[in-house]
C-alpha cells in the first residue's frame, strides 16, 4: 500500500480496493505505517501515538481534500521536479551537502505526501502542522530507512510554510542554505499552481474551517501586524500571499523563478475581488479590501499587485 500511495502522488490511479473496508484502510495505509513507526520511536510524542483512533477518517480526508490532500501533494511533487530541472547550480550544491547520493525524487515525493499531513491528523497538540509533519517524517524514516535521509526530509518539511521576516518574526532560516532541497521544496509548495488558482486553493481551505471571508471591523493597524492575537478572517491569509517576495529566497535561481511566477499576482488580486462578490460581500467592504491591499503594498514597498484590477 505504501508503494501504491507513492505512485498516486505521481498521478497514477489509486487502487480500486482502497476503500473496501475501514479495517483494511487502518491496517495497510501509508499513514498507519508511518504512525506505527513513530510510535515505536524512542522519545516520540505521546499525543501522536494517541491519534491512531482517528486515522481512517484522516486518511479519507487526505485522499479527498482538494486543497491540502493528495491533489496538492501531486501538484507540489510535479512543481518540485520542474524547479529542480530549472536550477542546475542549486542542484550542484547537493554535492557539497552529502545529498548527492540520496534519491532526491523519493525525498521530494515523501515530503510532498507528509508536509501537510498534520492538517488531517493533528488538531489538539497545538503543534504547527509543519512541525508535526517534520517530527513524524524524521522519527519514521530514521528507523525505517536512513538517519541522514530522515534529517534531510525533516529540513524540507519543517520550514516549508515560512513566509518572510515581518510575518514570521525571524530571518530566513539557515536550513534553506544548508539544505538546497528544502529551498526547492518550499518554492514548489508556494508556487504549485498559478497565482489565481493558489488563491482559490487557500479559499477552499477557509470554507472548510468556516473562516469568515472579510471582517470589516478589523482596523488597518491590525492588518499589518501578523503576530497580533485576533481571529483572522480569510482576507488576512490572502495578504500573506502578497507578502512573499523574490528577496525571501536564499539563491538566485529560486528568487528568479519566484519573481517570474509572481508577475501574475495581479490575477490573484482580481480573483480575491471575484470571490468576495461570490460571497456577497458589500461593495463598500470590497472597497475597504482594495484600500487595505493598496496600503499593504505601500507599507512594505511591494510591487503594486493590488492596484490595477
Amino acid at each position: 500500500m505504501m508503494n501504491e500511495i507513492f505512485a498516486a502522488v505521481h498521478g497514477k490511479p489509486e487502487p480500486a480496493d482502497f476503500y473496501d473496508s475501514i479495517d483494511m484502510l487502518t491496517e495497510h495505509s501509508l499513514l498507519y505505517r508511518l504512525l506505527i513507526g513513530f510510535e515505536n520511536a524512542k522519545g516520540s510524542n505521546e499525543e501522536i501515538c494517541a491519534k491512531l483512533g482517528v486515522l481512517p477518517e484522516a486518511v479519507y480526508r487526505y485522499w479527498h481534500s482538494g486543497d491540502h490532500g493528495i491533489t496538492h501533494s501531486r501538484q507540489v511533487m510535479k512543481r518540485a521536479m520542474e524547479i529542480s530541472q530549472a536550477c542546475p547550480n542549486l542542484n550542484r550544491l547537493r554535492e557539497t551537502h552529502d545529498i548527492e547520493k540520496m534519491d532526491f525524487i523519493a525525498l521530494f515525493t515523501w515530503a510532498s505526501i507528509i508536509h501537510d499531513i498534520g492538517r488531517f491528523l493533528d488538531r489538539e497538540s497545538g503543534l504547527q502542522h509543519q512541525i508535526f509533519g517534520a517530527n513524524l517524517a524524521y522519527h519514521c524514516f530514521r528507523l525505517e530507512i536512513d538517519e541522514n535521509m530522515a534529517a534531510v526530509l525533516d529540513g524540507m518539511i519543517r520550514h516549508h510554510d515560512y513566509i518572510c521576516e515581518f510575518v514570521d518574526g525571524e530571518e530566513l532560516p539557515m536550513e534553506f542554505m544548508e539544505n538546497p532541497l528544502a529551498e526547492i521544496f518550499r518554492l514548489a509548495d508556494k508556487t504549485s499552481l498559478p497565482p489565481a488558482e493558489e488563491i482559490v486553493r487557500w479559499y477552499d481551505t477557509g470554507k472548510q474551517t468556516d473562516t469568515l471571508f472579510f471582517d470589516n471591523s478589523v482596523l488597518m493597524f491590525q492588518r499589518f501586524d501578523f503576530r497580533h492575537d485576533w481571529n483572522w478572517d480569510y482576507f488576512q491569509y490572502f495578504l500573506l500571499f502578497f507578502a512573499i517576495q523574490p528577496k525571501n529566497w536564499f539563491f538566485a535561481e529560486t528568487s528568479n523563478l519566484y519573481r517570474e511566477w509572481s508577475n501574475r499576482k495581479s490575477d490573484a488580486a482580481a480573483k480575491i475581488i471575484d470571490l468576495a462578490r461570490e460571497e456577497s460581500i458589500a461593495e463598500k467592504d470590497i472597497e475597504q479590501m482594495r484600500d487595505v491591499m493598496y496600503h499593504f503594498t505601500e507599507r512594505f514597498c511591494l510591487p503594486r499587485y493590488a492596484i490595477d484590477f
